[in-house]
């Protein structure tokens, strides 16, 4: 007799991998599809963080956008009851670090595994997803070397833009890049920082920025060398070398555009071209049975009248010369460059401007535009609405616009925006804005939640400096509120040496320190 346990109706467990007062995962047949899938399940009820049920949701949403032979699929999720679950795609295999392990692999076997990451990471970010967590613990390898990519609860999509900064800082600060940590707004370049990170270690065996703990760890990511660092690639093999020189940068402009870019470095042909080779294909097939068609429709009169011609001897005159005719070339942009050759996401026709078209003026400010004047109406616009607390300068793509409180929506052309909000007591918070016509973008922050926090524990007691500021005696009745970023922290107590150190602080996140003063 059977008596395996059925969970919701519908989930027969075959194993259990992981489980505790809140979460579980198994092994599973999913009795409707008839396969064995890995199922995540997680109790609301017994759950003090909500943040983790929305992370789990998150991830099935997002994951439910993507499908690719290098991303781990979802199958099914939903609620059952107080539980929420989601299942996956049943992808035997260890993660890369384990793999990596137990097994020797050779250059090309590890440029392998590289592709399919890139070819991974390359499908989310053309759904606009960033990953925020790449690390070899989230990247999964079987023994034929498939790779592919799990782990999407802290995933970032484009509907996710306008979230304020409690998704800020979030992932594995050992890999996470530069822009990450300091809660900068994030892009796919920052993903690819991981990645690399990644790459670094496969080829390796070590982390470049691992420190003896989380806040040394976090410092050499933001201070690194990077003269030193990629000096240091000289000692890989040299196809890997170029890649990594541009992944690891501190600037995420200086690094690839895109996943494709890293894709090309390798060697490897991106998805998106093959796509558009493929479809280039069809269409000369298409040319060539529609050629021969035509051909045969107008070579038959040509071949009667010439042999009616000679049947009854109807004399003929020369046709008078034609006059040279143009051909254009639909398949040609206007650089006449083949449009089958171009990447899909550089087909765009060329943009219309206005001889009228206003710009944003130069002086520090400039008035706010009025969307229902005339000689606005041929132009495309969207409005962005800004709600900061205490208040703020709002500048757009680096001009100073407008403070709040907002008298009316701020007017702006449609496309992407850089938006910052500066007060001289608070640190400042920016993030990119998509504004999309005749629909309103919005903004919405309390500037108390970029700070960061220190709490000081001293034995006996201390004096507490930042960057030279006295801040008062130990022990402090609250945390220290600190912009993030380097700080130089110092105990100074008469009967004990001066103690000087280095610390980060990260926004919204308290660093906690305890000293005691020995003789």
């Amino acid at each position: 007799m059977d008596t395996r346990e059925l969970l919701f109706e519908k989930f027969e467990i075959l194993d259990c991998f992981k489980k505790d007062t809140n979460a579980a995962v198994y092994l599973a047949h999913h009795t409707f599809l008839g396969k064995k899938i890995i199922l995540k399940v997680l109790n609301t009820e017994t759950l003090l963080d909500e943040q983790i049920v929305e992370r789990f949701k998150r991830e099935a949403k997002i994951l439910a956008k993507l499908e690719h032979p290098n991303i781990i699929k979802v199958l099914d999720f939903g609620m059952y009851q107080h539980f929420f679950y989601i299942s996956f795609e049943y992808f035997e295999s260890e993660n890369l670090r384990v793999f990596l392990g137990k097994k020797e692999t050779s250059v090309d076997e590890k440029k392998r595994l590289l592709v399919q990451l890139f070819h991974g990471l390359n499908n989310a970010h053309r759904h606009h997803i960033i990953h925020r967590d790449i690390k070899p613990e989230n990247i999964f390898v079987n023994n034929n070397l498939q790779l592919k990519i799990g782990d999407f609860g802290l995933a970032l999509s484009r509907e996710d833009t306008m979230m304020t900064s409690q998704y800020s800082i979030v992932g594995t600060p050992s890999y996470m890049s530069p822009e990450q940590i300091q809660g900068e707004t994030l892009t796919a370049q920052s993903d690819l920082f991981s990645a690399g990170i990644v790459a670094y270690e496969l080829f390796t065996g070590e982390n470049p920025f691992v420190g003896n703990d989380v806040n040394s760890t976090i410092n050499n990511i933001i201070r690194f060398d990077e003269e030193r660092l990629l000096n240091e690639l000289h000692s890989l093999p040299e196809e890997i070398q170029p890649l990594l020189q541009r992944l690891l940068r501190k600037n995420a402009r200086e690094r690839y555009e895109n996943a494709e870019h890293a894709l090309l470095s390798l060697g490897e042909t991106p998805e998106s071209e093959k796509i558009v080779v493929a479809i280039q294909g069809k269409t000369m097939g298409r040319r060539k049975k529609i050629m021969f068609i035509l051909s045969g429709t107008l070579l038959f009169p040509i071949v009667f009248l010439l042999w009616n011609k000679n049947q009854i001897g109807i004399e003929t005159k020369q046709p008078s010369p034609i006059s040279e005719t143009r051909t254009i070339d639909t398949q040609k942009n206007t650089n006449g460059v083949p449009l089958a050759s171009l990447k899909e996401n550089e087909r765009r026709e060329e943009p219309f401007i206005p001889p009228s078209q206003p710009t944003l003026k130069k002086e520090p400010r400039v008035e706010i535009i009025d969307v229902a004047k005339p000689n606005n109406t041929e132009l495309h616009w969207g409005e962005l609405f800004v709600e900061c607390l205490p208040w703020a300068n709002i500048y757009v793509d680096s001009q100073l616009i407008e403070t709040t409180p907002l008298s009316k929506n701020i007017v702006l052309p449609v496309g992407e925006h850089k938006i910052m909000l500066t007060h001289p007591d608070f640190p400042p918070y920016s993030e990119n804005i998509r504004i999309v016509q005749s629909k309103v973008a919005s903004v919405k922050i309390h500037l108390d939640t970029l700070f960061g926090f220190l709490e000081c524990s001293v034995f006996p007691w201390s004096e507490v400096y930042i960057d030279g500021k006295f801040f008062g005696h130990t022990p402090l009745n609250r945390p220290l509120k600190l912009f993030p970023g380097e700080h130089t922290l110092s105990f100074r107590n008469p009967k004990f040496p001066p103690v000087q150190q280095k610390i980060v602080v990260l926004q919204n996140d308290t660093l906690k320190i305890r000293h005691k003063f020995e003789r």
